[in-house]
């Protein structure tokens, strides 16, 4: 199940607790808001996958206004869950009409109505998640068309010869984010298995390594003895890392050093992607998860996009039941790190 940031906004004190209690239960991180105006301003101050709000706070339509007020704001894909004593026909046609994912009346004769909530967030997360891959999708294609400029490419200096090979890059990407999208369509989770952890950081060096020497950085791996394997979906699993890496490499000068590293801690491997480049500054960090938002200059002569965004590889990371976290320094370089969980069934563990 994908885990998710999620705003409950009503004004009955009983309802937020109880949402508030039913959804950490579940795993999700839980905020809550006591009406318009206070669900209006968490919005605007935080990234939320999902908002579970009242139809009617201080006024009426005060869960529409608040709907309204996300809906202008499509970059944010958040997921809308209307809750409300009045649900009429015309109240339901208006809020998905509107653009809210879905319903949920309170108050109805012998149905635990916040065990519909939590099933409800449960499918808008996951839902939110596929958006967001399809929105990265959607960047990755835009590189398409880049191909047609250069018809003659013996004629090409290296520099375009490179661009060129990145645009290939971002068509396979793209090819396994729709293949990702798919299976996630029919399945809503991404089928996990056993996987060595030595063996899955010799295949990101193996898929970085041709990018690496173009940009004269050198790749060093480093995997400590007798890793226990890990549970996950290896082409998704290979897919972060392998985007973590081409960050890193654009990130760096020629003769810096990338470096791949992996450990056990706490029933978990981490896999580390460290450079020394440019690092980033705590204006980028604080918007680094948002959908669609880039660190890359259109000017600055870096490689470019390796295929997928950070939001949508963290996404990809919790579908595995994993994360990432970063620590990054301004002008000092950065650590990139993944997180999956040991196979509990692996011997070595």
């Amino acid at each position: 199940m994908t885990m998710a940031k999620v705003l409950v906004a009503d004004d009955n004190k009983s309802v937020r607790e109880a949402c508030q209690v039913h959804l950490s239960r579940e795993g999700h991180l839980v905020r809550v808001a006591e009406g318009e105006s206070a669900a209006i301003a968490l919005v605007d101050g935080e990234q939320f996958d999902v908002v579970v709000v009242d139809l009617w706070m201080e006024r009426p339509e005060s869960g529409m206004h608040v709907l309204e007020h996300i809906k202008r704001q499509p970059a944010l894909l958040t997921e809308v869950i209307i809750l409300t004593a009045y649900g009429t026909m015309p109240n339901l046609a208006r809020a998905l009409e509107l653009g809210a994912y879905s319903y949920v009346p309170k108050n109805v004769p012998d149905v635990d109505e916040y065990s519909v909530i939590a099933a409800k967030v449960a499918e808008a997360a996951a839902q939110k998640a596929r958006r967001g891959i399809l929105h990265d999708m959607a960047n990755v294609l835009m590189g398409f068309g880049a191909i047609e400029l250069f018809p003659d490419q013996t004629s090409l200096s290296a520099e375009q010869r490179a661009f060129l090979t990145r645009v290939k890059h971002s068509v396979v990407a793209a090819q396994e984010l729709c293949r990702m999208a798919t299976t996630q369509l029919r399945s809503g989770t991404p089928q996990l298995r056993e996987l060595a952890s030595a063996d899955l950081a010799e295949q990101v060096h193996a898929l970085s390594a041709g990018i690496a020497q173009m940009k004269g950085v050198r790749l060093a791996t480093s995997v400590s003895a007798n890793l226990p394997s890990v549970l996950v979906h290896e082409a998704m699993a290979a897919r972060i890392l392998v985007n973590l890496v081409v960050n890193a490499i654009d990130a760096s000068l020629p003769g810096m050093t990338v470096e791949i590293g992996a450990t056990e801690c706490s029933g978990n491997v981490l896999f580390a992607v460290k450079d020394t480049g440019t690092g980033m500054s705590d204006e980028v960090l604080a918007h680094l998860w948002e959908p669609g938002f880039t660190t890359k200059s259109r000017d600055s002569g870096r490689l470019g996009g390796s295929g997928i965004g950070l939001h949508t590889a963290r996404e990809m990371a919790r579908q595995m039941n994993g994360d990432i976290e970063v620590d990054s320094q301004a002008g000092e370089g950065s650590t990139f790190v993944l997180r999956v969980p040991v196979d509990r069934d692996d011997s070595t563990a």
